[in-house]
Formats: C-alpha cells, sequence, structure tokens
C-alpha cells in the first residue's frame, strides 16, 4: 500500500500471529480483544480464503450450468477453475492424512459436499460409466459396446 508502506507489514503479521494463537500460543502478540477488533471490521484471516470463496461460487455456477463437479483441468471458459478443484481434491487427500494446514477447513469440505463435489475423479467416474452402461443394457440388450459407440464415446 503506498500511502502506507508499514500497514502492509502490519497486516501480515496479523495473519501470522492469529495463526499461532489459533495453535495455542497465547503470548504471540494478538489477543482475543484484537482478533475480535478485527473481526469486527470484515478482516480476511486467509488471503487464501477470499480467494477460495471466488473459486467456490464459481464451482456452483458450474455445477447448475453442467450437473457436476468433473470440471476439466483445462477448462476453456475459465482455466483457473479446473486447476482450483484438482487443488481441492488433493488439499483434501492431505487433510484426512493429518495435514490441517493444507490449505482446506472442515468448513470448506462441509461447503464442497454441500454441492455434491466428487472428492474421487475415478470412483466416480467409475460409477457415471456404470449407470451408462445400465442403461446400454436396458436398450440395446447386452454388453457389447463397440469401441466407437457414437451415442456415448465414453462407454
Amino acid at each position: 500500500f503506498a500511502k502506507n508502506p508499514f500497514l502492509g507489514n502490519w497486516v501480515v503479521r496479523q495473519r501470522g500471529n492469529y495463526k499461532k494463537f489459533l495453535n495455542g500460543n497465547t503470548s504471540c502478540g494478538i489477543t482475543t480483544y484484537h482478533i475480535q477488533q478485527l473481526n469486527n471490521i470484515g478482516f480476511e484471516w486467509s488471503m487464501y480464503s477470499s480467494a477460495w470463496n471466488v473459486r467456490y461460487e464459481e464451482l456452483v455456477r458450474y455445477v447448475k450450468e453442467i450437473g457436476n463437479t468433473f470440471v476439466p483441468c483445462r477448462f476453456a471458459k475459465n482455466p483457473f477453475l479446473g486447476n482450483w478443484v484438482v487443488r481441492q481434491r488433493g488439499n483434501y487427500k492431505k487433510f484426512l492424512n493429518g495435514n490441517t494446514s493444507c490449505g482446506i477447513t472442515t468448513y470448506h469440505i462441509q461447503q464442497l459436499n454441500n454441492i455434491g463435489f466428487e472428492w474421487s475423479m475415478y470412483s466416480s467416474a467409475w460409477n457415471v460409466r456404470y449407470e451408462e452402461l445400465v442403461r446400454y443394457v436396458k436398450e440395446i440388450g447386452n454388453t457389447f459396446v463397440p469401441c466407437r459407440f457414437a451415442k456415448n464415446p465414453f462407454l
């Protein structure tokens, strides 16, 4: 911030002190009063959380339009969204393995679950193809799907 270069450094320090405070270090230079004061003005404790919310809203729109959370990694309409979705899946795996500082929180997980987020591309993709095969069998009567089945090239 050109008008006040010290402010940026102070804000970064508050975020760092807050993380220390949350991990039990109550002598890190921030108090519950300071935290409450910053919360009262809508302080963003994580730069990542603002960006996370933007991508989450983009994903919600994607789900409404497309019907699933399988955003292609190289999604032409929004290249950042595909990468973000991949990162959420990776962070979730880390979180399940005990890494709680990986960039995803229980709140984020809950938000993603609320929109039917698919945590595993592979098991979910398998289920999708299986359901398509079931429909194929009902329509055609067998499982001899041609290699280049025009109605559904993924089968």
